[in-house]
């Protein structure tokens, strides 16, 4: 349980808490847990020697407590001292008291569904204003990433300095799991106690190994060669592809930029933060938009096995305007059947078909929901909603027609809108192949031919965890 923000200073001197506990790990070092006014906090306690410690430490968690502001740093409560003295020597006891939270990054993504863009647009702007302060983490690894469950919030551990260890230092010192940038791995194999690198530009990469680790299943020690001290860059693009696959390719390229060897032409964390929080906030909109939308009253069957479809091809013949068939398929999470309605109001990242029957309505809606469908399917790996990419394909001179949008080529669309290809596609697959010509009407066969591809829907995995943190939307890609 987090701390709240408006807790009465005083804890400590008037001993109004609770001791819950004794715990020690790396992110607080030895500590206490203690409840007061029905929050927990971490009170770490430390024992200075003599007077230069004891202003040292107390000028490192003043520089702390200053930095309160940043909500997505653990924040620093309190902090008292006390002065002990004997017939030989004066001791300084120093004892803050920080926000506890029980739960990290690495944990709560085994256990719920967390969205892609918030934890990494959250992390980038703590870090980006970090930075301001002239100061940096140390270690940003999914270990040192607190959740809050009850807000809905992600946290940095802030002890760092007040430990000792930064992630370096603790790899240096004893075996653990490297989340180590390129330049801190050439240091380490010089046993190099105080390497000298950008600090920022290396944080920025460790975060693009975090958002390959929890949201593209990369295994980040297999990136590295920890008997000759080098990256195997191979294993990092097949990761780096996947992820592309599972989040679409603009977030990829972001991803790709944050892991360049060299850390000049890697972004700094302020670009990240601007890039991620406008990717997020197109995903808002269009969450909204799609809530906005006139649902059709229907009766459905509870889903209980993953849905496949399959794009055919157009069929060349003109239907009436008043009559169009349009078949309905509902794309939902896979919830048991006694599962709450609302969750089927959850970000759905794929295009909503129906039954097969006869509607009656306006022509021009069905044009535009005709042209959303289309828009979302030619974006190669993920949806265009969840990116942004439906702006792309807007300004795509090729797409704009009257009524109808017509894709010769949709492997060249995705060169073009996407500025990349994925680098794992054949030049001679079928997928290249297939060209899709537009008309006033789309149909969707349940029975696919043998020789098209399948697109596989990939539902969020069930969660044992109840958190406010944004759940990761769904996401369609081609099933190898």
């Amino acid at each position: 349980m987090g701390a709240q923000q408006s807790v009465q200073e005083g804890i400590i001197k008037s001993k109004n808490f609770k001791i819950l506990g004794y715990k020690e790990n790396d992110l607080y070092g030895s500590f206490k847990i203690v409840e007061s006014q029905g929050s927990q906090f971490a009170m770490v306690s430390k024992t200075c020697q003599n007077q230069e410690d004891y202003i040292n430490l107390c000028k490192i968690l003043k520089e702390t407590q200053q930095q309160n502001g940043i909500k997505q740093l653990v924040k620093l409560v309190e902090v008292d001292t006390q002065e002990e003295s004997n017939l030989c020597s004066t001791f300084y006891k120093v004892s803050a008291l920080y926000e506890y939270y029980d739960i990290t990054l690495r944990e709560i993504s085994n256990q719920a569904s967390i969205n892609c863009l918030f934890v990494l647009k959250s992390l980038s702007e703590g870090l980006s204003e970090l930075y301001t302060h002239n100061q940096v983490h140390g270690n940003l690894i999914p270990d040192f990433v607190l959740v809050d469950k009850s807000k809905g919030e992600v946290k940095l551990n802030n002890c760092t300095q007040l430990t000792g260890y930064d992630h370096y230092k603790r790899i240096l010192t004893s075996d653990g799991l490297w989340y180590l940038s390129p330049e801190l791995v050439t240091a380490l194999a010089r046993k190099d106690l105080r390497p000298q690198y950008n600090h920022e530009k290396s944080e920025v990469y460790q975060l693009g190994l975090i958002a390959l680790e929890l949201w593209g299943n990369g295994n980040v020690q297999l990136f590295y060669d920890k008997q000759t001290f080098t990256l195997n860059q191979n294993v990092i693009n097949e990761a780096i592809d996947e992820f592309g696959v599972r989040n679409g390719y603009v977030l990829k390229n972001v991803i790709k930029q944050m892991l360049q060897q060299d850390p000049n032409v890697r972004p700094t964390m302020k670009e990240l933060s601007t890039s991620f929080t406008q990717l997020y906030e197109i995903q808002l909109q269009i969450t909204e938009q799609e809530s906005q939308l006139p649902q059709i009253p229907q009766n459905t069957q509870p889903i209980t096995q993953q849905q496949v479809v399959t794009l055919c091809e157009l069929n060349n013949e003109e239907v009436e305007q008043d009559n169009v068939q349009i078949y309905k398929e509902s794309f939902q999470y896979q919830e048991d059947s006694n599962q709450n309605e609302t969750c089927k109001q959850q970000f759905e990242e794929s295009p909503k078909k129906f039954e097969k029957q006869n509607v009656d309505i306006q022509p021009q809606s069905v044009k535009s929901s005709i042209s959303q469908s289309i828009k979302e399917y030619y974006v190669t790996g993920s949806i265009a909603a969840q990116f942004g990419q439906l702006a792309l394909l807007e300004n795509n001179i090729e797409y704009q027609s009257i009524g109808t949008a017509q894709f010769e080529n949709h492997h060249d669309i995705d060169q073009d809108v996407l500025k990349e290809k994925p680098q794992n596609r054949q030049p001679n697959s079928t997928k290249s192949q297939e060209s899709t010509i537009i008309k006033k009407s789309v149909k969707v066969n349940n029975n696919p031919p043998s020789n098209k591809k399948l697109i596989s829907i990939k539902r969020p995995k069930h969660e044992s965890i109840e958190t406010k943190l944004p759940k990761q939307a769904v996401v369609i890609n081609k099933r190898r």
